[in-house]
């Protein structure tokens, strides 16, 4: 008996979870897809969390920075308000020499 009300309460535990999940706005957030240095590969960064994974073309790279956020924020909720800016600044000649 209680094994069939505890499927029952755990499957009810699970449909509310994944309600309120589908529930949820998506988010919007920064990819910074780059060439890597040693490699052919791209890397593809996400300053908001942090996440951080790579891909031979720019579509692969894309989604596997999707993937590697979400599983991130299904352990750790983004919490930071706002967007980060991104911009671009001068270094001297000597400073990359």
């Amino acid at each position: 008996m209680c094994a069939r009300r505890c499927v029952v309460i755990l499957r009810t535990g699970i449909n509310r979870t994944m309600d309120r999940i589908m529930r949820k706005k998506p988010v919007n957030l920064t990819a910074v897809i780059y060439p890597d240095a040693d490699s052919d590969w791209l890397v593809a960064h996400n300053p908001e969390t942090g996440t951080t994974t790579q891909g031979k073309t720019f579509e692969e790279a894309l989604a596997n920075l999707k993937e590697a956020t979400e599983l991130y924020l299904s352990e750790f909720p983004l919490t930071a308000k706002g967007r980060p800016i991104m911009t671009t600044f001068e270094v001297s000649a000597l400073a990359h020499a």
